[in-house]
């Protein structure tokens, strides 16, 4: 007995020396990895400018290997707010409990990131480490827990060390979110918010005179707290609208004209500051995509199909004397508009001009597609000005956000000709940052010259290779779900007859990769939905799918070609609305540019 004891007792001390081995190896390598930064501490202005990689790093102390850690793998759900591109990145420590991940970052950002279940958004900066000192029993107390991880031993530390923990330890003041309140206006909206934001500041402000903070501290929480408020009005603003839209021959509409907004609705924006900066914001994604939508950008005066004297000031068009002679036919036209007869004879008259330009000058019907974007973009800065707000950086990053809508529709035919000469436009005479000009040329370029690409070599690479496998020389469309994503649902019994259709193809298949879900509930609905080809991820397999085909939210569609490369990413089939407003799809004409039926 006593041997057995002694036994017990010397296994136990070589753990805790091994444990403690490690701990002191780590540290020290923290230590060296946070001493090769170039810069030493954060800059939101200047990185934003350079842009470049960002480092998370660190290690969890007192990690035992030998414990049950299956669910520590983790991950950062990065992306690209300016092109709409996710980029996440796993987390999976060693067998030390040692982890780094370094990752392309265009701007200063702090984006959800999970370690087991439990949630932290650090402050992440291009060229410089974000590292943390992870303790053991916090992440076991934290591990099944969808929150905020409960920093009680864990620490950040490095350059940005400090400015995490504060930002950690000033996380718990927060408006009032008034999720159950509904509203009728856009007065009461604001009337009963900014109290709340009022109050919430006069804590945060108390909070932060009782310590010396740091000033990117004091700057970065105001604005995470005007950021809230900024998100929570245009949330209400949204429910309201839905709430008041109409059904029009069947379709759900949405009854707003740019027009009718009274100014003032959109004071609320002028709060945060417009510039760079506000990235650093956890809710800068949710923010920016509201702006984007907005209805001061919506009215049918936006989009024109008039060829104006602007066409020829623009610098686009060359004067010539058909050119002017349509314009002039255009004018004319309109000042006809009562008389029916002469409008229908001059529309004859429109017609055979413009038939002639197509054919005397081919590059002018490409060159006034690019305008008419351009127009309709000067139409939304001019209608923010109206309102007295600044078409800054706001503006310009909705700008570019929506190339990626416009240069990846089939439906509006804008050409690679077209979108050469819009972007060249907008680079030269809109966007005043070069991040910005560099997104735009990055969102061209994967939509006409990276066609197709390889998958880099490594661990995601080599699980999805050998799952794969078994469909080599096919077309694979592959679709991630989860049980609980109603939409990958739905997806899933849309392409049911789809996907009965091509079961036995020898070209094409439809593969399914689901995560995060139970397996006695995954293999019901196997059953259910008749999932022919279906394989279920574990956590860890599920994060290296996100980060290797660059994924944060599903249903997420991916279609690889016969030859192993990834065609698309992120393709996405048409629906079609019937009168009722049912919806249908028309999958071939989706995949008929990849794929022809045998």
């Amino acid at each position: 007995m006593k041997s057995s004891t002694l036994l017990m007792s010397l296994i136990l001390c070589l753990i805790v020396a091994d444990v403690y081995g490690n701990d002191r190896q780590n540290e020290k390598r923290l230590k060296d990895l946070i001493a090769a930064d170039a810069r030493k501490e954060p800059d939101p202005r200047n990185s934003f400018v350079s842009g470049g990689k960002a480092r998370f790093a660190g290690y969890i102390k007192g990690y035992d290997p030998k414990q049950d850690h299956s669910n520590v793998t983790g991950i950062i759900y990065t992306s690209n707010e300016f092109t709409r591109e996710d980029a996440p990145y796993v987390i999976e420590p060693d067998s030390t409990g040692w982890f780094q991940v370094e990752f392309e970052l265009n701007a200063p950002a702090r984006p959800y990131m999970n370690i087991g279940k439990a949630r932290l958004t650090p402050y992440f900066e291009p060229g410089l480490t974000t590292a943390l000192v992870l303790d053991w029993e916090d992440w076991l107390a934290n591990r099944n827990k969808s929150r905020d991880f409960e920093l009680t031993k864990s620490f950040f530390t490095g350059a940005t060390g400090r400015l995490n923990n504060e930002l950690y330890e000033l996380r718990k003041i927060k408006m009032e979110n008034f999720n159950n309140r509904e509203f009728e206006n856009v007065e009461e909206v604001v009337s009963c918010l900014t109290p709340a934001r009022d109050s919430a500041i006069r804590l945060l402000d108390k909070a932060l005179k009782q310590k010396a903070f740091l000033p990117l501290t004091h700057q970065l929480a105001k604005n995470e707290m005007m950021m809230d408020y900024e998100v929570l009005i245009f949330s209400k603003i949204n429910a309201m609208k839905y709430k008041k839209a109409q059904v029009v021959d069947g379709v759900y509409m949405i009854m707003a004209s740019s027009d009718s907004i009274p100014r003032g609705r959109y004071d609320f924006i002028k709060a945060i500051p417009d510039e760079p900066v506000i990235t650093a914001s956890v809710s800068f994604s949710t923010f920016i995509n509201r702006y984007e939508y907005c209805d001061i950008f919506s009215g049918s005066d936006a989009f024109s199909d008039i060829m104006d004297d602007g066409f020829i000031k623009s610098g686009l068009a060359e004067t010539n004397p058909d050119l002017t002679g349509y314009i002039e036919l255009q004018k004319e036209k309109f000042r006809n508009l009562g008389n029916a007869w002469s409008t229908d004879s001059i529309d004859h008259l429109l017609k055979a001009s413009w038939d002639n330009i197509e054919k005397k000058y081919p590059n002018i019907p490409v060159t006034f597609k690019a305008y008419q974007k351009i127009k309709e973009w000067n139409t939304k800065a001019s209608k923010l000005e109206q309102h007295g707000l600044q078409a800054g950086f706001f503006y310009q990053t909705a700008l570019v956000r929506s190339l990626n809508g416009l240069l990846n529709n089939d439906k509006n035919d804008f050409g690679q000709s077209s979108a050469r000469i819009y972007i060249d436009y907008i680079k030269s005479n809109v966007l005043t940052w070069p991040l910005l000009r560099d997104e735009a040329e990055s969102i061209y370029a994967s939509r006409f010259e990276n066609q197709g690409y390889v998958l880099p070599e490594g661990k995601a690479t080599d699980l999805f290779r050998k799952i794969i496998e078994p469909y080599t020389g096919k077309m694979v469309l592959i679709d991630f779900w989860a049980i609980w994503c109603g939409p990958c649902i739905h997806g899933i019994k849309e392409l049911k007859p789809e996907r009965e259709k091509y079961k036995d193809s020898p070209d094409f298949t439809m593969l399914y990769f689901c995560g995060d879900t139970p397996k006695d509930r995954y293999e019901q609905l196997v059953q259910e939905f008749g999932l022919y080809n279906s394989v279920l991820l574990n956590d860890s397999e599920w994060n290296h799918m996100r980060q290797l085909f660059k994924f944060n939210g599903i249903p997420r569609y991916v279609l690889i070609g016969k030859d192993g490369k990834v065609i698309t990413n992120n393709f996405g089939y048409t629906r079609i609305f019937d009168n009722t407003g049912t919806s249908s799809t028309d999958f071939e004409k989706s995949i008929e540019k990849y794929f022809v039926t045998p």
